[in-house]
């Protein structure tokens, strides 16, 4: 009998266990041994799927709940996990800045204060990742080639196999623990490309508590944005 739901992904590998994961776009990915029959993966499926669409609607309801910016005086916007106002200087030639605890955006920047936030998010994130990227390197052994910054708002950080760490700029709105995570996540790839217990047991022997971060970014990551 066919289920209520549809797998978004299907990733076959060398693991040994069947893992089902709702993304924080709402797709189900599935990661399976690689010669596992299909119907198997389907009769977990109908024993999860109370579970899987409890857990899609969970994420929709948060994805209608997106940050409504407006750019104006006084608003909030975060950076490193604070919530700093935004004021509006006329007479600024900077395009944006932050001081004293208050974003200043100028007056001439007010036709695109989007591209003003995510130009400044880029500069601190490239200083600050990099930073936190050779401090994790250095301190526990890992050989990465290069960071890429990316605009993603759902995939935070990628590892590709040429040793590629990519992060996304919107996660210098996240507080600094949760920014440490996925730094360390994508790190970890570096030996072991997938999400077996040898992988998680690398993340934690790093960072004990990663569980919590990472339930931070599912339940607020919708928040990281412009």
């Amino acid at each position: 009998m066919p289920t209520a739901v549809k797998i978004d992904d299907l990733i076959r590998s060398r693991r040994r266990t069947i893992s089902l994961e709702i993304t924080a776009d709402a797709r189900l990915v599935v990661r399976a041994p690689r010669l596992m029959p299909r119907p198997i993966i389907e009769h977990l499926l109908r024993e999860k799927q109370l579970w899987i669409l409890r857990k899609r609607a969970e994420i929709i309801e948060r994805m209608k709940t997106k940050v409504d910016r407006r750019f104006q005086h006084g608003e909030l916007f975060e950076y490193l996990g604070e919530s700093l106002p935004l004021q509006i200087d006329y007479g600024s030639d900077l395009p944006l800045s932050l001081k004293e605890k208050c974003f200043y955006i100028s007056g001439k920047e007010l036709a695109t204060p989007a591209a003003a936030f995510e130009r400044w998010y880029r500069a601190q994130a490239l200083q600050y990742f990099t930073q936190r990227i050779e401090y994790f390197a250095q301190q526990h052994g890992f050989q990465f080639q290069k960071l890429r910054l990316s605009s993603a708002q759902k995939r935070w950080g990628s590892c590709s196999s040429s040793g590629t760490i990519s992060l996304s700029w919107r996660l210098m709105m996240a507080p600094p623990d949760i920014i440490d995570y996925v730094i360390v996540h994508e790190l970890a790839h570096l030996k072991h490309m997938d999400h077996s217990p040898h992988f998680w047991h690398v993340v934690e022997s790093i960072l004990p508590d990663y569980k919590s971060a990472r339930a931070w970014l599912r339940k607020r990551g919708h928040e990281l944005s412009l």
